[in-house]
């Protein structure tokens, strides 16, 4: 069984211990992620989303 923490909230450089356990997040915009969730999602169109944004 793996135990994760999420007492901290993750951002882009947070300090970790081990220093390689470093996350790394890529942050997008709304309009990316409808991109990225109709990639995922067969089907939909991001046309299908809300302002087109994801």
């Amino acid at each position: 069984m793996n135990i994760i923490d999420l007492s901290v909230s993750l951002k882009a450089g947070i300090a970790s211990d081990p220093k390689e356990a470093k996350p790394e997040i890529e942050y997008t915009d709304h309009v990316a992620g409808a991109k990225q969730m109709a990639s995922v999602f067969k089907g939909i169109n991001t046309k299908d989303l809300k302002n087109e944004e994801g």
